[in-house]
């Protein structure tokens, strides 16, 4: 059954200055939200105090608000359990401090109540100080605090015992059947766990916790093992001593023969013989090095010989080469010469060429510009013609436009005022006014008409103002005002007009009359048709000038006088091409006819080519004398050097010189033939005397030799030691010692053997008893594991949680879609899966206490912060159907992520 809190009320609890409560506390779930520093772990942190702190501690100061160290901080709590009301009421700090608990009928106060609070809840108080996790029990363990989801191994090692007992009353069976919680007794408070322990006690007597050998055991094994290997040692100590006997009596027999026999005398012998011949082999070296000395001095005169005699032969070849160049050097000269003429002449001819070609391109010029001024001097004088008359139009539109700008004349000469559309407005405007001012006063006035007949008269006297009138023939009059007739012959006639207004309307009329005569004045106009006419008239004459303007504009866009500046300089330009044609026409020569003239382009492309056959014939002749230059100098020279070679080869001591080294070559040949014969036979002698070989003989044998006589010193060194060492080893008594240490070896092997069974059976035993009680610990894991099952089926379908001896989850077995299967510790999952298997847990443990009969409160300060909006949706799901059974606060700032559970939050009121 669920401990349900109905409200919960604070004062003078850190931002909760005044009172603040929270009241219809639903059984199930709570939704408390509000932003950061609204004061939801503040209420927190108060229903912790209220259960968790002795009323007279003072580790409740970080209740009090900031900056008061005098307020008292109270925390009231009502609460129901069965359908029993209770109350709780704590005051902390101050003179104050106070603690009530009624619970249905009873109530208890100060520490009875805190204590009768604390064994009913399955918590426990510091005996000093501020309260610890390790005395939160069962509340501990169901209250989470901010950030702390995914801690569970620690609140669960505190509320331990609490759990324990509730498993063994859920495990209670009717009919006095063994059920888990019997189980639970038979190993935690019976002769069961006694037997355990005294096997325990025992086995660690000779076995450490994890099997290895310790006390009695260990040290008799350590002394068997120490024995058997002192009897190996001693037994390798016997071996070695026999082995070294037999060595002994080898090594003397061995050195005995080599004193008899002395095999390094035969060594010696074939070492003096391999020196001897290495001697001869060498002597044969130096008869061939000798012999290939002087092959080599004669192959180098024979090269000498043979060069002079090539270097003659060359130079009867150069001298006939030489002659034939002489020869053809002359011949090209004489052609040179030729071409030269033939250039010079070519040259003449196109300089000829070119000169008839510029004459007649500078006529052709002439001839075109003589029509390029006549045609400058045509478009010249239909410019002149055209600016003439433009310059005529214009003057006329510039009189045409002073004259409209002239301002306006009245009959007398004098200048009338201009009227704009705005004026010609305001005279309308008035005249309607009058009008209009009128008419409403005849509308009001009296009418009189009157006929007299002729020489009759009738006086008519305004009473008010206005003048009076004489009233003769027919006419009508307007009455504004009262008024008197005087009637001929005497009498009156008063007559009075109706209208309380009509003096007013009089008034305003003249008014209007009045200003509309000064505006007619001011303009000096008659009436408003004179006006609108004289205002036609401006317009029309501001139209005549804006259009003498425009033509102005048109004709000379830069005024008139740029206009007659540009008909005198084309007048001028006009003048000198005219006087230019006639000075051409002066010159022109008598025999020039235009139809045999040439354009300028074809006397240009004539004269081209004229000048670059010129420019081609005086760089032919310019070669053409180059080439001439050098073959008369290279005739020349091949000259002088032929006849120079002719004369120092017909000298007689060059002849002389090479007839003697003619000689000498033949005398060197024969001489090498013989050498050569005699360096193959030292060859020959050399290679039969193989002295690499014999060398080779010399380095094994004086190796073998050394050798031979080091091993006979060392064994007859070694004869001395082995004597010695076996004479101590023989004074030892080895042997004797090897029996008593296998007599000592069987004796530690039997106790070590009595005392390793013994371990053995105690090993045995303890795992049998261990296996009986994990037996006994799973049937009662399975209440447990039946509620865990129950919220893990909804965050991971077919997964399972494996609980420790302390009924803690330590591993999640589980499917992933698609993929194998995977077991893995909890503390190797992320922090918001751990965050999420830790709410789980709390939950099932608060379904396994609910079924034992004791009061459970779950709160929830900021939880599953960690987790994604996938895993959040069957987390809801979880705290949902836990909220069934149980009373749920769930405290949080994110109200958006708890829309979707069934219920309106409840806000606090902002900071």
């Amino acid at each position: 059954m669920s401990l349900h809190l109905t409200h919960l009320k604070v004062e003078q609890c850190r931002r909760f200055r005044q009172p603040f409560e929270l009241h219809d506390l639903q059984p199930g779930l709570n939704l408390i939200c509000g932003p950061n520093e609204a004061g939801k772990s503040t209420l927190v942190r108060a229903i912790r105090a209220a259960f968790f702190e002795r009323y007279r501690s003072t580790a409740v100061d970080d209740l009090r608000p900031w900056g008061d160290s005098g307020a008292m901080p109270h925390v009231e709590i009502g609460f129901q359990h069965d359908g029993v009301e209770g109350w709780l009421s704590k005051s902390f700090l101050g003179s104050k401090r106070r603690c009530d608990l009624r619970i249905g009928t009873q109530s208890w106060q100060g520490a009875e109540a805190e204590d009768h609070l604390a064994q009913w809840l399955g918590f426990g108080f510091a005996a000093k100080g501020a309260s610890k996790p390790e005395h939160w029990g069962i509340p501990g363990l169901l209250w989470v605090s901010q950030g702390t989801g995914q801690e569970l191994q620690a609140a669960a090692d505190h509320a331990q015992a609490h759990l324990h007992q509730a498993l063994a009353s859920h495990g209670r069976m009717p009919g006095g059947a063994r059920g888990a919680g019997d189980a639970l007794a038979t190993l935690t408070a019976t002769e069961g766990d006694a037997v355990l322990a005294q096997v325990e006690a025992l086995r660690d007597v000779l076995l450490t916790a994890t099997g290895r050998p310790k006390g009695a055991l260990a040290e008799a094994l350590a002394q068997r093992d120490a024995v058997r290997e002192r009897v190996a040692a001693l037994q390798q100590q016997v071996q070695r001593y026999r082995q070294e006997v037999d060595a002994l009596s080898r090594t003397r027999a061995e050195h005995q023969r080599d004193e008899a026999e002395r095999p390094w005398d035969a060594l010696e012998a074939q070492l003096t013989q391999a020196r001897e011949a290495l001697q001869q082999a060498e002597q044969a070296r130096q008869l061939l090095d000798e012999a290939q000395a002087r092959e080599s001095e004669l192959l180098r005169q024979q090269q000498w010989a043979q060069q002079a005699l090539q270097h003659w032969a060359r130079q009867a070849q150069v001298l006939a080469q030489r002659q034939t160049q002489a020869q053809e050097a002359v011949d090209q000269a004489q052609h040179a010469a030729q071409a030269l003429a033939r250039a010079q002449a070519q040259r003449v001819q196109t300089q000829q060429a070119q000169g008839d070609a510029q004459g007649a391109l500078a006529q052709a010029r002439l001839h075109e510009q003589r029509q390029q001024w006549q045609q400058s001097a045509q478009v010249l004088a239909r410019e002149l013609q055209a600016t003439r008359q433009a310059l005529q139009q214009a003057e006329q539109a510039e009189q045409a436009l002073m004259a409209a700008q002239q301002p306006a004349l009245d009959t007398h000469g004098a200048a009338v005022p201009s009227l704009t559309e705005a004026d010609l407005r305001r005279l309308r405007a008035l005249q309607a006014a009058a009008t209009q001012a009128r008419l409403r006063v005849e509308g009001l006035a009296t009418r009189l008409r009157h006929g007299l007949p002729e020489g009759q008269a009738v006086r008519c006297e305004p009473r008010t103002e206005g003048e009076a009138r004489v009233l003769q023939g027919e006419g009508e009059q307007w009455l504004l005002g009262a008024t008197r007739l005087a009637l001929p012959g005497g009498g009156w006639l008063e007559i009075e007009p109706g209208g309380v207004d009509l003096a007013e309307r009089a008034q305003a009329a003249q008014q209007a009359e009045a200003a509309w005569l000064a505006c007619l004045r001011e303009w000096a106009v008659p009436d408003l048709e004179a006006a609108e006419a004289r205002w036609q008239a401006q317009a029309q004459r501001r139209q005549q000038g804006e259009l003498a303007e425009q033509a102005l504009k048109l004709v000379a866009p830069q005024g008139v006088a740029a206009l007659r500046a540009q008909e005198a300089r084309q007048a001028r330009e006009l003048q000198a091409l005219q006087d230019s044609l006639i000075r051409a026409q002066a010159e022109r020569p008598a025999d020039e006819h235009a139809n045999t003239l040439m354009s300028v382009a074809e006397a240009s492309a004539a004269c081209q080519v004229a000048d670059q056959a010129a420019a081609r014939a005086q760089t032919a002749e310019a070669k053409a004398q180059s080439e001439h230059a050098a073959a008369t100098a290279l005739a020349e020279s091949s000259q002088r050097e032929w006849l120079l070679a002719q004369q120092q080869a017909t000298q007689p001591e060059q002849q002389q010189e090479r007839a003697d080294t003619q000689a000498r070559l033949q005398s060197v040949e024969a001489q090498l033939l013989q050498q050569r014969q005699r360096v193959q036979a030292c060859q020959q002698h050399l290679t039969q005397s193989r002295p690499e070989i014999w060398a080779q003989d010399i380095s094994r044998l004086t190796r073998s030799l050394a050798q031979m006589h080091q091993a006979h010193q060392q064994r007859h060194t070694q004869l001395a030691l082995m004597a010695q060492s076996l004479a101590q080893q023989g004074a030892q008594g080895l042997e004797e010692q090897l029996a008593q240490a296998q007599a000592q070896a069987s004796h530690l092997e039997r106790r070590g053997t009595e005392l390793q069974r013994r371990a053995d059976a105690l090993d045995l035993l303890r795992e049998r008893l261990l296996a009986h009680r994990q037996a006994a610990l799973a049937r009662l894991q399975a209440p447990l594991q039946a509620h865990l099952q129950r919220y893990l089926s909804l965050l991971f379908p077919g997964a399972a949680l494996s609980l420790s001896d302390q009924l803690v989850p330590v591993q999640l077995q589980r499917q992933l879609a698609g993929g194998p299967a995977e077991v893995g510790a909890l503390d190797d999952l992320s922090f918001g899966a751990r965050e999420q298997l830790g709410l789980i847990s709390r939950l099932a443990y608060a379904d396994l206490l609910r079924e034992a009969g004791r009061p459970t409160l779950i709160i929830l300060d900021d939880v599953l912060v960690h987790t994604d909006a996938q895993r959040l949706t069957p987390m809801k799901r979880v705290l949902f159907d836990a909220a069934t059974r149980h009373q749920v606060l769930l405290f949080s700032c994110h109200p958006e992520r708890w829309r979707d559970l069934g219920m309106a939050p409840r806000w606090l009121p902002a900071p």
